[in-house]
C-alpha cells in the first residue's frame, strides 16, 4: 500500500461514521427536523466525517509518515477535534457573533496558558543553571 492509498482509503470506522451521519435523521422533534435551506448550507461548511478522516490521514502521512512518534498523532487528533468543534459551533450557532467571541476567547485563554507555561519552564531552567554555577564555584 502506498502513501497515496493510505491517504485516500478511509478506515472502516470513518466509513461507518460517514454512512451513519448521512442516513441518520436530523433531530427528533418536529421543529428541528424541519431545517431551513440556510441551516443546511451552514452545516455543509463543516467537513463530512469522510473528509475529516482523509485530512487527518494526509496530515499524519506528512508529519509522521512512519508513525514513529505517537505524540504527533495525539497533537493531530486533538487539533482536528478542536477545529472541527469550532466549525460545528459556528455552523449551528443562532448568534454567530457570540459563538465567534466564545471561540476567540477560548483560543486566547489557551494561548495565554501556553505562554505562561513556557515562561515558567524557562524560569525553572534558568534557576537550575544558576544552582549549577553556584555548585561549580563551591
Amino acid at each position: 500500500m502506498t502513501i497515496d492509498d493510505k491517504i485516500t482509503a478511509p478506515s472502516e470506522v470513518a466509513h461507518a461514521e460517514a454512512v451513519k451521519a448521512e442516513t441518520e435523521p436530523k433531530g427528533s422533534n418536529s421543529d428541528s427536523s424541519q431545517t431551513s435551506q440556510a441551516d443546511v448550507a451552514e452545516l455543509e461548511d463543516v467537513p463530512s466525517p469522510l473528509e475529516q478522516q482523509s485530512l487527518m490521514q494526509l496530515t499524519r502521512a506528512i508529519l509522521n509518515p512512519n508513525g514513529d512518534d505517537p505524540r504527533i498523532d495525539q497533537y493531530i487528533t486533538s487539533s482536528f477535534s478542536y477545529i472541527l468543534s469550532a466549525f460545528y459551533k459556528m455552523a449551528t450557532a443562532t448568534d454567530k457573533d457570540v459563538a465567534a467571541k466564545e471561540i476567540a476567547d477560548d483560543l486566547n485563554t489557551k494561548f495565554e496558558n501556553w505562554v505562561a507555561a513556557r515562561e515558567s519552564d524557562k524560569e525553572g531552567k534558568e534557576e537550575q543553571k544558576e544552582e549549577e554555577k553556584i555548585e561549580e564555584i563551591n
